[in-house]
C-alpha cells in the first residue's frame, strides 16, 4: 500500500513537482495527486512511478517485496518499461539466448 505522505516526501526529495513527475514517468499528473491524497493506494505503475524517483518499488509501496533475487530484481526493473520498450527487450533476449545456444559450449576443464 502506498503511504500518500511517504510518497510526496520521495517527489519532493528527488526534486519533482506533480507535473514533473508526471512527465517523466508519463503518467498524468491527476494520478500523482490522488496518489497523494490517498485516493489511489496501490498502482501498476508504482513500478515506473519509482523508476523516475530513482527508487525501488517496495520502498513506496509496502506490498510489493524487496528483491530477494536477481531474477525478482530484473522483474521489478522490467515492470518499470513501458510495454513497447518491454517487447524490445523481450526480443532482443529471445535473440540471444536462440544465439547462445547455437555456439558449442566448452566442455572441458580447465
Amino acid at each position: 500500500m502506498i503511504e500518500p505522505g511517504k510518497f510526496a516526501q520521495a517527489r519532493l526529495a528527488a526534486g519533482h513537482t506533480q507535473k514533473t513527475l508526471a512527465k517523466a514517468a508519463g503518467v498524468s499528473q491527476q494520478l500523482i495527486g490522488h496518489i497523494e491524497s490517498g485516493q489511489v493506494r496501490t498502482t501498476k505503475k508504482i513500478y515506473i512511478l519509482a523508476n523516475a524517483l530513482n527508487m525501488p518499488p517496495h520502498a513506496l509501496d509496502s506490498d510489493i517485496p524487496a528483491p530477494q533475487s536477481d531474477m525478482e530484481e530484473l522483474h521489478q526493473a522490467m515492470m518499470a518499461l513501458d510495454r513497447d520498450e518491454r517487447q524490445r527487450l523481450y526480443a532482443y533476449f529471445k535473440t540471444q539466448v536462440a544465439v547462445a545456444l547455437k555456439k558449442p559450449r566448452n566442455t572441458t576443464a580447465d
